[in-house]
């Protein structure tokens, strides 16, 4: 696994690189969201709403 020291912000996705990895569909951002922000190979972090965002597979959207 490589480790990136940076995040990337959009309005629709975002990712980043922690020590930990969700399960897939869980709550990986949002509004003060404190958890973990990474999301398991071939999902990404999708803003449901402005304060949840979740692990969605990438070829679901």
């Amino acid at each position: 696994m490589t480790t990136k020291s940076s995040t990337t912000t959009s309005s629709s996705a975002y990712t980043t690189t922690s020590a930990c990895v969700l399960t897939p569909y869980s709550q990986c951002g949002g509004n003060a969201y404190k958890g973990c922000t990474t999301c398991p190979a071939d999902y990404e972090c999708i803003a449901a709403i402005p304060d949840y965002y979740q692990c969605q597979l990438k070829s679901d959207y």
